[in-house]
């Protein structure tokens, strides 16, 4: 069974390849730029933009997983369509996607809306097919919170309706286990911790931890931009960051069941006992 993962230069995609490294599992990564993947697996060249590049790549592939593009929304509409298109024009087997937890219900949010329209082509591909919801990187949250420490204070505009979360060494251990497992298909799964918590809970958390008195301040959306883009962050990150805040503030991310458990026999890391575990550092 050959296994290709696309996108594999990212952080999730490095840490899907170590936990195939550490199965024996036999696969072929891709990216951009293949030289930036190591020579510890086969590569080949997979560039969104480029669909011959996608065709060729395609070739011979079981199983595809295609991790979602982090270019700006309007592209990544494009993008994920031309990978699933040529997969099944490549006569792939199965394709599996890491969707977002709130794709089922989008609303019109835009970064919802990309993961929706991608698992619509999937269904509509004929292909058999996985769509793995992903909650919030509890990788992210150190770095959401800033020089909390320093200042006393986090500004974002998240509200306190619950979010799932979950760390990505838990969405790589879940994911090789679909990929690994071929009778998995047609079917969207939730990969979240099993406890909701919101951003506020978070930061009332790492008060608790840390003994730092913290202040949340929730700015309106035009405020943060003008924080994020004096931070130094371009317009297409400045648009996923309040998408995201505004699906969290609306309760769009908050889902009460997780795939996690029933198929690993483990809990996913919760959002304590991550927490202890960056913030001893």
């Amino acid at each position: 069974m050959t296994i290709l993962v696309t996108a594999a230069s990212g952080a999730l995609g490095q840490a899907i390849a170590e936990e195939l490294r550490a199965h024996g599992a036999r696969a072929v990564l891709g990216a951009r730029d293949p030289a930036k993947l190591g020579d510890r697996f086969e590569t080949r060249r997979v560039d969104y933009d480029d669909p011959s590049s996608l065709r060729d790549a395609f070739a011979d592939v079981r199983t595809l997983l295609v991790i979602s593009s982090n270019a700006p929304n309007e592209a990544r509409l494009r993008q994920h369509a031309a990978a699933i298109d040529a997969a099944r024009e490549a006569g792939v087997g199965r394709i599996v996607y890491t969707s977002f937890v709130g794709a089922q219900t989008p609303g019109d949010n835009p970064l919802l809306e990309v993961h929706h329209d991608a698992e619509r082509r999937l269904r509509e591909s004929g292909v058999p097919w996985v769509a793995l919801r992903n909650g919030l990187y509890l990788d992210s949250l150190p770095a959401l919170l800033g020089p909390f420490r320093e200042t006393g204070v986090v500004a974002h505009p998240a509200g306190d309706a619950p979010a799932s979360w979950i760390t990505r060494r838990d969405i790589a251990a879940f994911t090789v286990d679909v990929l690994l497992d071929e009778t998995t298909q047609n079917v969207a799964l939730n990969l979240v911790t099993e406890e909701a918590r919101s951003f506020s809970s978070a930061i009332d958390a790492v008060s608790q931890k840390t003994g730092v008195a913290i202040e949340y301040r929730e700015p309106s959306d035009d405020e943060y931009r003008g924080m994020l883009r004096r931070a130094g962050f371009d317009e297409g990150t400045v648009a996923i960051f309040v998408q995201v805040c505004r699906a969290m503030r609306e309760g769009a991310l908050g889902v009460d069941e997780s795939s996690f458990h029933a198929r690993l026999g483990r809990p996913a890391e919760s959002v304590d006992a991550f927490l202890d575990r960056v913030l001893a550092v």
